[in-house]
């Protein structure tokens, strides 16, 4: 088939050469073109790198948009051509917490399964740090509108380190959410909307936020995670569906998950991500039962009804190299560019997702200097200590360099929260 993948900052393109790996001409549009972000994909012709995707239109069979952002493009290209993913009211749930909050406090949960914690929206640093010095309870900074340049801060114990970390903020007047902390297990739980409604296959996700072992170092968003699939449940019925209606009336497809803090006795909502999430597409990608490009394709076109998974764990394992996370640095970003820091002919190419990526003379995978941020390695198990050992073995057997970096405790803790999970809900 021909695929045409629109990307605003390059989330996807581990997921485009997969889908060319599996015999698809891909075209890749990657609207971030700044530094090393230009060097993505070089050397390599499926996907092939374009410049313009407005004149590939009508060449391919479907759309996917891999990141929020360009939702009205989606939805005009949507009348012409099947779209998996964006839509513009996925941008404003997405990027307006509050929004998300709405749906689910107007999605009539009379049995109180459902709840949000105490917050507040503010637009300037120095009220949320005034409200915060009369606060006793410990809060979370959330920016809004995706602000990468504004890391998310959980405060523990005190506000301290949060006042803290606000005050030295060089922006001074954004938007963000103070919301009260709630102590329980985060999960994700992720739903395919077909453009009328979810099937009846759903994933459940933990992941690992912080960069460093032990829960510790900056907020990245993903450094590691475990996926696996699941029947219709509680937090399907009591979480999910409040915000089908809304997909449906926009004619939304793609992946939707609901984020929430869970206890043994409640759900506590934090937000909305209608979207693919990273590592989560990766891992339900190993736990498809079928061919992966009819997958998507059903999905865009809205002939997707059913899919059968497998009943496995899958792991994914984020590596990158410095100075990441420090990203934002573009001059030590630049200096990576054509650095070789896999052998991959140790491993399943299909295990190994490669983002900050272009190829040598050799066809070989160098790095292409836009991030640090190499990708992923994916490994399932009838069982979490299978697929983490897995993992860990292809780090190790493709890892060139000690500079290499990965956390090596992504499975520690889940496997207990899980058996909890299973009483809950």
């Amino acid at each position: 088939m021909k695929i045409l993948f629109i990307s605003p900052t390059n989330d996807g393109y581990h997921l485009a050469c997969h889908l060319a790996d599996e015999g698809n001409t891909v075209y890749f549009w990657l609207k971030e073109r700044q530094g090393g972000y230009a060097n993505i994909g070089k050397g390599r012709d499926n996907p092939k790198v374009i410049s313009n995707f407005y004149q590939y239109i009508d060449w391919c069979d479907f759309v996917i948009f891999d990141m929020t952002g360009m939702g009205k493009i989606a939805d005009e290209i949507r009348k012409k051509k099947p779209v998996v993913g964006a839509s513009a009211i996925c941008d404003k749930i997405e990027l307006d917490r509050e929004l998300g909050q709405k749906i689910m406090e107007d999605s009539g949960n009379e049995d109180n399964y459902v709840d949000i914690s105490k917050h507040q929206l503010f637009t300037s640093i120095k009220e949320g740090i005034n409200f915060l010095k009369k606060e006793k309870d410990t809060y979370v900074f959330k920016a809004l509108d995706n602000d990468d340049s504004v890391w998310t801060f959980v405060a523990e114990g005190t506000n301290d380190g949060l006042i803290e970390y606000m005050g030295n903020l060089k922006k001074k007047n954004i938007k963000f959410i103070l919301q009260q902390c709630v102590e329980g297990i985060e999960l994700s739980t992720e739903g395919i909307f077909n453009g009328q409604h979810f099937l009846p296959n759903f994933s459940h996700t933990i992941e690992k936020k912080r960069f460093m072992n032990g829960n510790r170092g900056q907020n990245t968003g993903c450094q590691g995670s475990i996926v696996w699939c699941c029947e219709e449940d509680e937090i399907v019925r009591n979480a999910l569906y409040p915000i089908e209606k809304i997909l449906s009336q926009h004619n939304y497809h793609g992946m939707v998950d609901v984020n929430l803090i869970v206890t043994d006795d409640k759900f506590w909502f934090l937000e909305f991500t209608p979207r693919f999430g990273y590592c989560a597409i990766e891992n339900l990608w190993h736990l498809i039962d079928g061919d992966k490009t009819e997958f998507f394709y059903k999905l865009a076109t809205g002939q997707l009804r059913y899919q059968d998974f497998k009943e496995d764990y899958s792991m994914a394992v984020v590596m990158s190299f410095p100075p990441y996370p420090d990203y934002d640095n573009e001059k030590k970003c630049k200096e990576l560019k054509g650095m070789k820091v896999l052998d991959l002919s140790k491993s399943d190419i299909e295990n190994v997702w490669l983002h900050d990526v272009m190829w040598d003379e050799k066809k070989q995978p160098v790095l292409a200097g836009a991030n640090g941020y190499i990708g992923c390695v994916v490994e399932t198990g009838k069982t979490i200590e299978e697929a983490d050992k897995k993992v860990y073995n292809t780090l190790k057997d493709i890892a060139l360099m000690k500079e290499v970096q990965w956390r090596t405790d992504i499975s520690e803790g889940i496997e207990d929260s899980i058996k909890k999970l299973k009483g809950w809900i």
